[in-house]
């Protein structure tokens, strides 16, 4: 059996399709009757099952598609048919172009395109059109001349960028794409072309990459080892034919004084015999640049002590804290996160520094499958922006992404529940933007989306949980805060109290009733015994109402009561404070001594932030660290205690919280935060001479 030319377009469809493709997208794109799309895979079957694999497979409500087995040897068997029975399918067709482009010495005119592509002159001419946009991207220009053809403009760094991206994705592809490696002429020795060629000089450089290592005494990723050898194969390419890159005098100064420079150095000799070329310095600086921005398995970390690499590491230090903080985690072992995240940002770093181009194939799995996370990575990144003095993309962002997500899932956490605000202001854009980064700075759980005017608000359908205004706002479609454009200290422990208050987490949705629940069911179904279902399902509604009762955030006068407040004159010094006032809950085995030291190794590791206002501070820990039961105690000092040296990490009131989750205590310490945000409440607590007149205000804020 014999593929004809529509047979071929209908399994080159399948071939490229990642997953179900419907009857009625292949008929359109072809141009032909479902009659006779279903006679064609007829065909196919049968020479599929000629060939010895499994025929097309179908799948009621979703189309039609190939079995991976199919996949991969289907590419190889259409390549032995004649050239008009194979359609490249627009992705491959870009490929072959661009590579042909960027490698081929002789003129090249659309007529060599319809020819390499097998495509009418129209489709040619579009392609071109697809393939200049993508080179505008790289900061290349694909421009036509009369005598030489279509050529690419542009720097030669970035146009190695560009070949080794689609090399890259010829030679690491899923899929068999050898028929089109067989047209790339590549101008190496024993005149070995196509896919032999290129495979025959891939496993000679290798172990040129292999030795580097060792004198490194680093490992890089199995995919790195070959992404590598193809960056030198396009860098003996590009010198073969003349093409030689640029780089800053002060910039391959800075290059020759690392020792990846004399790795390279010795990568450069070995081609220069093999290859009969000359390698200029410039050269040995960019195989360099790539050698620092490979990722790698594994390398000595005390190999890493120039000024640069001491600015990454705290840099690394400042990206895991601004992380903690915005998903509101607190990592078990933050030093093995900061050494991990430092192994893998080495690399990133010289990659962005001296735009290396990568193989990028997680991004978009990573931004769909945890877009919390990429966010929050996206956020904390910033302070690497500033080290290289650029922005960094989705890519980059991507990979520390999943390093993150790989520790949160190890440590069995999940970044807090974020809200979205938007900023409701009458005074123009700047003071929108100050207000902005003030209140993210006070509420890291927070993403504000956005600045706009009240009458933009007015006007227009905002997705928001909450919103902050400068002034006051008629149409309350959203839980509203008024602040002023610069906080005081009074507005931004409301906003504190406001993004934590139960009341914005999201409404409560009311459960459907027995009755409603029972009407569906009649209405699509027949109903054995009716009397039997409406009992069961009415014990399974109490149930959940128990559960749910129980489930139920304490308020604050259930967790601050006569046995949890305490009254001292002074303590010796903070560790004695968070010692004094952790003890009704220990003595109620709330707490364990283990959450005690928790709470002080907290302090001493991450300095006086649990200093949250003037003279009020909040020590906790993890749940993990020894909280029994949810949990929460107050001590009033008659004389102040200082977290730190400076005037503003003293306190006087010290309130212990001991959580069990990252929910059931939000409502208590929303009414706290509330009552403490109150100037003339809070004077009152201060001056208290008995636990009873503490109660009495803590009474006034714990409402249901």
């Amino acid at each position: 059996m014999v593929l004809d030319e529509r047979c071929t377009q209908i399994i080159t469809i399948l071939l490229n399709a990642n997953g179900y493709t419907s009857v009625e997208m292949i008929t359109n794109q072809i141009g032909i009757s479902k009659r006779t799309f279903y006679y064609d895979i007829q065909k196919i079957n049968k020479w599929l099952e000629g060939n010895k694999l499994q025929p097309v497979k179908k799948d009621h409500g979703k189309g039609f598609y190939l079995e991976q087995e199919g996949k991969e040897k289907t590419p190889k068997l259409i390549s032995k048919l004649n050239k008009f029975q194979y359609f490249y399918s627009p992705e491959e067709r870009i490929t072959l172009i661009a590579v042909k482009l960027l490698t081929n010495r002789h003129p090249i005119f659309l007529e060599d395109i319809m020819e390499l592509t097998q495509v009418s002159r129209a489709t040619a001419s579009n392609d071109l059109k697809v393939l200049k946009k993508v080179f505008t991207e790289q900061q290349l220009k694909l421009g036509f001349y009369r005598n030489s053809g279509y050529e690419i403009k542009g720097t030669e760094q970035n146009k190695r960028q560009v070949l080794v991206t689609y090399f890259a994705e010829l030679m690491t592809s899923k899929k068999n794409l050898n028929y089109l490696l067989e047209h790339i002429k590549l101008p190496f020795f024993q005149n070995r072309f196509g896919i032999e060629g290129i495979n025959f000089q891939l496993n000679s450089i290798k172990p040129l990459i292999e030795e580097c290592e060792v004198q490194l005494s680093i490992e890089l990723t199995d995919e790195m080892v070959h992404l590598l050898s193809i960056k030198l194969l396009v860098v003996i390419q590009r010198l073969l034919y003349g093409n030689r890159i640029t780089i800053d005098y002060a910039e391959q100064e800075a290059l020759q004084s690392t020792k990846e420079y004399s790795a390279a150095k010795n990568i450069a000799q070995r081609l220069e015999t093999t290859y009969n070329i000359i390698v200029p310095d410039s050269e040995i600086c960019f195989i360099t640049m790539n050698l620092l921005g490979s990722k790698i398995n594994y390398f000595d970390l005390n190999s890493s002590e120039s000024v640069e690499m001491k600015k990454l590491k705290q840099t690394v230090k400042g990206i895991i804290q601004d992380f903690q903080n915005y998903a509101c985690v607190l990592f078990k072992n933050s030093s093995q996160v900061e050494e991990s995240l430092f192994k893998h940002l080495k690399p990133a770093y010289y990659r962005i520094k001296y735009q290396v181009s990568l193989k990028d194939e997680n991004t978009e799995h990573v931004k769909q499958e945890f877009p919390e996370i990429f966010q929050l990575t996206k956020k904390s990144i910033n302070q690497l922006e500033l080290l290289v003095g650029s922005s960094i993309n989705d890519s980059e962002i991507a990979y520390v992404a999943m390093h993150f997500g790989g520790w949160l899932q190890r440590e069995g956490k999940k970044p807090i529940q974020r809200k979205k605000a938007i900023i409701v202001c009458e005074n123009g854009l700047g003071t929108s933007n100050i207000l902005w980064g003030q209140i993210e700075k006070i509420v890291t759980t927070v993403d504000i989306i956005g600045c706009i005017s009240k009458r933009q608000y007015e006007n227009k359908n905002c997705d928001a949980d909450v919103v902050f205004a400068t002034s006051v706002i008629k149409d309350k479609r959203h839980p509203v805060l008024i602040v002023n454009p610069i906080l005081t200290d009074k507005d931004k422990e409301a906003v504190l109290s406001f993004v934590n208050n139960q009341h914005i987490s999201g409404q409560t949705v009311k459960p459907p009733s027995l009755s409603t629940i029972m009407n569906i069911v009649k209405k699509h179904t027949t109903i054995m015994n009716e009397k039997e279902l409406t009992q069961e399902l009415s014990l399974l509604f109490d149930m959940n109402h128990r559960y749910n009762k129980m489930e139920e955030k304490p308020v604050l006068n259930e967790l601050l009561t006569k046995e949890t407040i305490q009254y001292k004159s002074e303590v010796t010094d903070w560790k004695d404070a968070i010692k004094v006032a952790s003890e009704p809950l220990l003595t109620n085995r709330y707490i364990t001594e283990e959450y005690v030291q928790a709470m002080i190794a907290n302090v001493e590791n991450l300095g006086p932030y649990v200093v949250i206002a003037p003279e009020i501070a909040l020590p906790h820990a993890r749940p993990q660290d020894g909280v029994n039961k949810i949990g929460m105690s107050l001590l009033r000092l008659g004389k102040s205690v200082y977290f730190s040296e400076k005037e503003k990490h003293r306190a006087k009131l010290i309130v212990v919280l001991a959580a069990v989750d990252n929910e059931k205590h939000l409502r208590a310490l929303s009414q706290l935060t509330t009552m403490l945000s109150d100037q003339a409440v809070l004077q009152n607590v201060m001056s208290a001479e008995s636990v009873e007149e503490i109660l009495t205000y803590i009474n006034q804020y714990s409402t249901i």
